[in-house]
């Protein structure tokens, strides 16, 4: 994985995968599929709130 920064924050993630099976056409479609339902990716799709405490 690698990111992108644009001054304090991250503008962008990679995710490469690499497999000799299944196939990357298959691999990909997969991907796809896990995307929506894949906890991280919908938080972070959604610019989640950010709560800071401190005690």
């Amino acid at each position: 994985m690698t990111g992108r920064l644009d001054g304090p924050q991250f503008v962008s993630f990679r995710i490469e995968v690499r497999a000799s099976s299944p196939t990357a056409d298959e691999l990909a479609k997969l991907a796809e599929s896990a995307k929506r339902v894949c906890y991280v990716t919908r938080t972070l799709s959604a610019e989640p709130k950010i709560e800071v405490v401190v005690s």
